[in-house]
């Protein structure tokens, strides 16, 4: 792969496993709120809305490391 075109799709990768693991922490802190202020049950439910993007963050990872594997030569 050309250095100018996996430049992007590191860029665009790593981009967007940051917009995802932002979305997790938000809901995070939203929760977190709830559960401080006595809504325990309703933190609960709302912490369940991180699933999609803890999900997502973890496919992206894995495909940072198959990109890794493929444009850097093994440390060994």
């Amino acid at each position: 792969m050309p250095k100018k075109a996996s430049g992007t799709v590191i860029c665009a990768l790593i981009s967007e496993l940051r917009s995802c693991a932002e979305e997790t922490i938000a809901v995070a802190e939203a929760a977190d709120r709830l559960a401080k202020r006595g809504k325990a049950e309703k933190a609960l439910r709302v912490l369940m809305d991180v699933e999609g993007p803890t999900r997502e963050v973890q496919n992206l990872f894995r495909t940072a490391l198959k990109v890794r594997q493929t444009l850097l030569p093994d440390p060994r």
